[in-house]
């Protein structure tokens, strides 16, 4: 018996994804509602339209079932790592909490490797779902060269008000930040925009900028924890629900980034 046209109009249809969604639907081991992994698609989608998506690292800490999935970088095939005697703590839509001991996640990846990370054209960032009371300096993330040269680090200084950033530069910058030491969900990123400038950012604000020197880390970027000559430094309790490296965003592109993530973070159930 033939179908009839009601039946093929309503015969259900797989939707089509871009490249890189389905890739990396293709190697999840979690179950994702087609409202995730059209939040998934719709994330990507709009940050390439925004031409944010310049990307060599993207991960999504916080959007797996399990957590191989959150480990698995949305723009690349590679996964990062958790790592130390007392590993951070991985919690369904929301990420890994760090320990402030040992705990950190190694990317597997050196800026020095980047296709869009270049010397004069740079950007790191994460999104810290909390920033816990700390009792020393603590790491966002981080990956620096003996003599803080050739950094890519995003910091928090115990005071909870103050951050410290440098990238493919020397010496560490500090900046005063506001930020609250309890409950922040807030988007941090440092760029490099040129030869002659990198910039500190909290959400879309500027928050400084500072001359730029030196050059990539050959160091692996480590997550709540700094990768100083390969040996973690400043392992934080904060917990982190994204992180990415790539070329360098505007202020317009940042605020869009934050914004897009608000957006993917309300589709799939993240908690605040």
């Amino acid at each position: 018996m033939l179908p009839t046209a009601r039946s093929i109009l309503h015969y259900p249809t797989t939707p089509n994804f871009r490249a890189d969604t389905q890739a990396w639907l293709d190697v999840a081991t979690g179950n994702y509602s087609t409202a995730e992994r059209q939040a998934l698609d719709a994330l990507l989608g709009g940050l390439d339209a925004d031409g944010i998506l310049l990307l060599d690292r993207l991960f999504l800490l916080h959007f797996g079932d399990d957590e191989a999935d959150s480990l698995r970088c949305v723009v690349s095939r590679q996964s990062a790592t958790k790592a130390g005697a007392t590993p951070p703590t991985f919690v369904r839509r929301q990420g890994w909490q760090g320990n402030t001991s040992t705990g950190f996640i190694d990317t597997n990846w050196a800026p020095i490797s980047g296709v869009n990370f270049l010397q004069d054209s740079a950007s790191i960032g994460c999104y810290a779902r909390r920033v816990s009371t700390a009792v020393a300096l603590r790491f966002l993330l981080g990956a620096q060269n003996a003599s803080n040269a050739n950094s890519a680090v995003i910091g928090i200084l115990a005071n909870g008000t103050d951050s410290l950033y440098r990238l493919n530069s020397g010496t560490l910058n500090q900046t005063a930040t506001s930020i609250r030491i309890n409950s922040d969900n807030t988007y941090y990123s440092t760029n490099r925009t040129s030869a002659s400038e990198s910039v500190s950012r909290k959400d879309s604000a500027e928050l400084s900028a500072t001359s730029a020197s030196t050059g990539r880390t050959v160091n692996n970027i480590y997550l709540l924890a700094r990768n100083l000559n390969g040996t973690r430094d400043g392992q934080a309790n904060h917990q982190m629900s994204m992180a990415h490296a790539g070329a360098a965003q505007t202020t317009a592109q940042n605020a869009s980034f934050r914004s897009r993530v608000d957006t993917f973070n309300t589709a799939i159930g993240f908690v605040p």
